[in-house]
């Protein structure tokens, strides 16, 4: 049976930059199983009407005037949910220059020691500079891509050369005076990475390094990585998956990209261990516990995994002793909250984002004693304790699956008809949710919707 995907972006709009009379195109694209019904596109939050514009996947605009400037935005639907696209800015100008009237900014410069200034006491020297904002030129080439072929941006026009005195020298440096909108040179970014163990530091030896969903990338001996990413690429998902040595639990970090940023990118991902294995008999019901009720805004969470449910990779039945691995991650505790996968983010009914308020996140996987994975045909439920201290009770969390294509959290569906049983262990327990798709690769969290997720469009 094919696996149900929920809706993730592959192609999203891109910012833009027109003159008057002008046309351009936004794209989108989505991937879901079942697949995409169909597409909407918004501006500034409201629904454009379908028949004007009736390219699902493309957004034709002709003859543009200032008032088409704004954000616009396109919503994916499919039977499995929705998804809404991030913000992209539609700014429409009468001349090149136009697109410039603000850049000219004035930035600190840091002379070397012996050039102290006597008026300001100091080695540092104020210089106009043009901000680089993106424009728009009479000599763009007009093409209705889904992503510009010609980059231009704001750059000195007229400028004054100044003279610092040092102690035995004189620099010469250049004062912008004004900008205008010119060709500008856009290079791929070159991200370079380290990846190591959270709590001890080690190296992630020969991982894998995925870049919104393709390998691009290995870690040396050393943990080290790199890769480049395209320009105007605004975010990327990033994982790490340590698949030879099998000693790190994957990493899971969304990056955001902003203008301004350098040529050169670094990045630090620290990596979780596994926890230790703990033994259980397949042929009997086994009760997992992960996290403590003790311990500060935390909760423990009961995992019923069901007996004679253990399978090989090849579909043979396994009967004996299972090494359990369950790992669980304290959002309480700062030293490693920062590190945890993903984002405390959730995506709601109508493709919107929210934020979610975590109990614990956790990861659970089988072997056997020799190390050979497990899986099961059979789903794991998932308790937790009525009351929930001051965050609340059972009845607001529920379990939710970290996705890997868009590095947030979903919400985890009920498995059939389920039994919500409850379990006496000096609390009372109930059924939040069912794990249906154990394995190495799957993170979970416990959480409740503390931000509601965005009204509009």
């Amino acid at each position: 049976m094919p696996k149900i995907v929920k809706p993730y972006l592959v192609e999203t709009p891109q910012s833009k930059y027109r003159l008057i009379a002008e046309n351009v195109t936004f794209c989108c694209k989505a991937f879901a199983n079942p697949d995409i019904h169909y597409y909407e596109w918004f501006r500034n939050h409201s629904k454009l009407d379908s028949h004007v514009y009736p390219n699902q996947t493309q957004l034709f605009l002709t003859n543009l005037s200032k008032s088409d400037s704004g954000i616009y935005q396109c919503k994916a639907y499919s039977d499995t949910g929705v998804i809404m696209s991030e913000v992209a800015k539609l700014n429409v100008k009468a001349t090149p220059n136009e697109f410039c009237n603000d850049a000219l900014k004035l930035k600190p410069l840091q002379l070397p020691d012996d050039c102290v200034q006597q008026n300001t006491n100091s080695t540092t020297y104020e210089l106009h500079e043009c901000s680089g904002v993106p424009c728009r030129n009479y000599t763009s080439t007009g093409k209705q891509n889904c992503r510009d072929e010609d980059n231009f941006c704001c750059a000195i026009k007229d400028f004054q050369i100044v003279t610092v005195d040092c102690s035995d020298y004189v620099l010469e440096l250049v004062d912008a005076q004004s900008c205008e909108c010119d060709v500008c040179k856009v290079s791929e970014m070159t991200v370079l990475g380290t990846a190591k163990g959270q709590q001890d530091g080690t190296p992630v030896k020969f991982g894998t390094v995925y870049v919104n969903g393709e390998i691009k990338s290995y870690t040396t001996d050393q943990g080290f990585f790199e890769f480049s990413i395209e320009p105007l690429v605004s975010k990327i998902i990033l994982i790490i998956k340590d698949n030879i040595f099998n000693e790190f639990l994957p990493a899971v970090r969304i990056i955001e990209l902003s203008d301004g940023l350098s040529d050169i990118l670094k990045v630090e991902v620290k990596m979780m261990r596994a926890a230790e294995p703990i033994k259980i008999n397949s042929s009997v019901e086994n009760m997992l516990q992960a996290g403590s009720s003790s311990e500060s805004n935390s909760s423990n969470i009961l995992l019923s995994v069901p007996a004679n449910a253990f399978y090989f990779e090849n579909g043979s039945q396994f009967f004996g002793i299972v090494e359990a691995r369950l790992t669980f991650l304290d959002p309480s505790n700062t030293s490693v909250f920062d590190d945890m996968p993903g984002e405390f983010e959730y995506i709601d009914e109508e493709g919107n984002s929210g934020g979610l308020i975590s109990l614990g996140v956790f990861n659970l996987y089988f072997e056997d004693i020799s190390g050979n994975p497990l899986i099961m045909n059979k789903v794991i439920d998932a308790y937790m304790p009525q009351d929930v201290d001051e965050s609340g009770t059972s009845g607001d969390f529920k379990l939710w699956t970290l996705s890997p294509q868009t590095g947030i959290w979903e919400l985890e569906k009920d498995s059939g008809e389920i039994t919500r049983k409850r379990r006496s262990h000096g609390n009372a327990y109930a059924w939040v949710g069912a794990l249906a798709d154990v394995s190495k690769q799957t993170w979970y969290n416990y959480d409740k919707v503390y931000k509601l997720a965005n009204s509009k469009p």
